[in-house]
């Protein structure tokens, strides 16, 4: 199994407490690479964007929910964070692609996706609206986005 499919199945497992992973296109190998890994969610994807590289991030988010006094509720719902940064060189833009196509098919289970340029549109109200949508008929009284 590779450094990628492990990272994929920690996050998906809730393993080792990875909350949060970032990959990034390594032009110099002409593969996805793993950039970090963190237990903080989206702020660990936050901080690792760069604006001059192709980026994909993935996050865990809890949903706040009880259903009655005594019994709560929780589920996981996973984010990805497209980030084509605002630097990065018109020849190697085509690189998000690939990245891409390396990363959506190993992952698959996401429920919100959102395309960025810039660290600022990462924003957790409008990541929030979009999960509300994802729900479906139960939703929850909100998310926890770091642990």
């Amino acid at each position: 199994m590779s450094d990628i499919d492990t990272t994929i199945k920690n996050l998906f497992d809730l393993k080792d407490s990875v909350r949060a992973v970032v990959f990034e296109w390594d032009p110099t190998k002409n593969a996805a690479v793993v950039t970090c890994t963190g237990s903080s969610g989206i702020e660990d994807i936050k901080s690792n964007l760069d604006e001059t590289k192709c980026m994909v991030g993935i996050c865990a988010v809890n949903s706040i929910d009880t259903c009655v006094e005594s019994v709560s509720t929780q589920r996981t719902y996973y984010v990805c964070v497209n980030f084509l940064g605002a630097k990065v060189k018109p020849m190697r833009r085509r690189d998000m692609g690939s990245l891409r196509n390396v990363i959506t098919p190993k992952v698959g289970n996401v429920h919100v996706s959102i395309e960025c340029v810039n660290v600022d549109e990462v924003n957790i109200e409008l990541l929030e609206k979009k999960l509300f949508l994802a729900c479906g008929s139960h939703k929850p009284k909100g998310f926890k986005w770091s642990e």
